[in-house]
């Protein structure tokens, strides 16, 4: 069905027509690999062809969805089999699938995940803030699936602590070993968290993983007040992204970053 609707970049240009549409003002288009072993070929380009995609992400600063938006996008997705109308209004939604069988859209506090199967596409809609119920009904596997496609961010701020099977889960390396406490705005800029995400990450969060934690992406305004939150024991890598000169020079070669290094180990 997807070769009836299979131009060059077509995907991309979905995703960018969809931002625009929501009057968004920034589109992050991001693809991660799997740790595949490095190239013997000194080419970058040539190690990024030989990887393996493991996900695309795209993000924009658009509208929050409503209700309508949610169930116009669960109509088209579950209601048309028609192969007629892909490429037609409203359903270059579809092009998505030539990517992945497993797609999820984050808007606000809910997300829809859909899955692709011969009958059709399956999708199940949840609230982060009031998910337990919904969740607690679906099999470990397909929650694994749904959760390894949002942010560790969102599903530590939203599902730790809810219930005791989820707080469990969420404990899984997968969402604890590399963390990374910024909000990309676009491909050069960067935002810290909201005040009331990063209070309860540095209070509550930090604290109950800490041990898991192996990686931290940072950003300068907030990167002192998450390094103090805790110890890190098991810490072996940490980015520092938007920094001035004179902030890491100051950091690295000062007082600060000797404590760091006590906390660390």
């Amino acid at each position: 069905m997807l070769a009836r609707y299979s131009s060059d970049f077509v995907v991309c240009r979905e995703l960018i027509q969809n931002s625009d549409d929501a009057k968004a003002t920034s589109f992050h288009f991001e693809i991660s690999c799997d740790n595949d072993p490095p190239s013997s070929s000194s080419s970058s380009e040539k190690d990024f062809h030989n990887k393996t995609i493991a996900e695309i992400r795209t993000i924009n600063n658009g509208l929050i969805f409503n209700e309508t938006d949610w169930k116009r996008v669960a109509a088209m997705a579950e209601g048309n089999t028609n192969v007629e109308s892909i490429g037609q209004f409203s359903v270059g939604f579809f092009s998505v699938f030539s990517f992945s069988e497993e797609l999820i859209i984050t808007s606000g506090d809910e997300y829809m995940a859909f899955v692709w199967c011969v009958t059709g596409t399956k999708s199940v809609k949840i609230n982060m803030k009031h998910s337990s119920v919904e969740l607690n009904d679906l099999p470990d596997e397909i929650l694994m699936i749904i959760l390894k496609k949002l942010s560790n961010i969102q599903v530590l701020y939203s599902l730790i602590g809810v219930n005791k099977r989820l707080h469990a889960i969420v404990h899984d390396p997968i969402f604890t070993n590399c963390l990374t406490l910024m909000n990309y705005v676009s491909v050069d800029s960067i935002d810290p968290l909201s005040d009331r995400i990063l209070d309860q990450f540095c209070l509550q969060i930090l604290p109950a993983i800490h041990h898991n934690i192996k990686w931290l992406n940072l950003e300068s305004s907030s990167m002192k007040r998450i390094l103090a939150a805790t110890n890190y024991p098991n810490l072996y890598g940490l980015g520092l992204y938007d920094i001035e000169i004179e902030t890491a020079l100051s950091f690295f070669s000062g007082k600060t970053f000797f404590s760091i290094l006590s906390i660390i180990n």
